[in-house]
């Protein structure tokens, strides 16, 4: 029996008064899973991420198709935010946990304290990253974003060993 998703997010598109900033994107993510949206610099990774936490600029317009949120409270460390330890990030009273460019604010063998502590009380993460390292230790599905397309879902193994030359280039070389 599947799991009902904790977030599910069809046809989210969001434009300004001159282009297309996202189109399309579709998002699911069930408890206890972690989900990784990658891409270059103005892909839309940000973009999702605000829409998820309500925090939406004024002067976009946008439409989505379905957006159904069962979460509680989420939990935001943004890269500008001080450096967390795994003692501060609490596991009680939140089940959504969304960290934006974390190797910004921690090391990798830091951040897998955090995520192992989090996955072990069945929590949801949402990853915004650029690393190859916090891609390849901390996704359970990985959500490539480019000029605000969504250009493939992935697992792990499947993205690392794509036979795509865009996406064998950018699991080798990042973005």
């Amino acid at each position: 029996m599947s799991q009902s998703p904790l977030l599910n997010i069809k046809n989210l598109t969001v434009r300004d008064e001159r282009k297309l900033l996202l189109s399309s994107f579709d998002l699911s993510l069930i408890q206890n899973q972690s989900v990784v949206l990658m891409g270059p610099g103005g892909s839309g990774k940000s973009l999702v991420r605000k829409f998820i936490l309500g925090e939406y600029h004024s002067d976009l317009n946008y439409s989505v198709s379905t957006y159904d949120n069962n979460f509680l409270n989420p939990f935001v460390i943004n890269a500008n935010d001080l450096i967390p330890t795994d003692t501060n990030v609490p596991t009680d009273g939140h089940d959504l946990y969304l960290f934006d460019e974390p190797d910004k604010a921690y090391s990798l063998e830091d951040f897998l304290l955090t995520f192992n502590r989090l996955r072990s009380k069945q929590k949801s993460i949402l990853i915004c990253t650029h690393h190859l390292g916090f891609i390849r230790e901390c996704s359970d599905i990985i959500y490539f974003l480019k000029y605000g397309e969504t250009r493939g879902v992935f697992t792990p193994h499947d993205f690392f060993n794509s036979t795509d030359p865009e996406i064998a280039y950018i699991a080798r070389m990042g973005c």
